[in-house]
């Protein structure tokens, strides 16, 4: 993802890759057991936990919806997506879901 971004010699680059992928590298490719911080799971996976668990999740106003596509398809990559599914708003790279959000 980065290397389609940004340049091999951008400081942002670097940040980026020193700030979040390193830890989430490490997390799973060093640590086991006690020591893995993180165990990431598909978010879909999440919805019968938060029903279990007594939670409902609210709508995604339609308009923050709007503006956060908006605002990826104009300012981003074009592999980068956002977009709602079953009330969680997914955020992806190339067709991949990376990360969900829900209220």
């Amino acid at each position: 993802m980065s290397e389609t971004t940004l340049g091999h010699e951008e400081k942002s680059r670097l940040v980026l890759e020193q700030a979040m992928l390193a830890k989430d590298a490490m997390n799973v490719i060093a640590c086991e057991g006690t020591t893995r911080i993180e165990r990431p799971e598909r978010y879909k996976r999440w919805i019968p936990r938060i029903r279990k668990s007594g939670f409902v999740q609210i709508h995604l106003p339609e308009e923050i919806i709007e503006k956060i596509e908006a605002k990826v398809r104009l300012q981003y990559h074009r592999k980068f997506f956002a977009r709602e599914e079953n009330n969680w708003m997914v955020q992806g790279w190339n067709g991949r879901v990376l990360y969900g959000l829900s209220l």
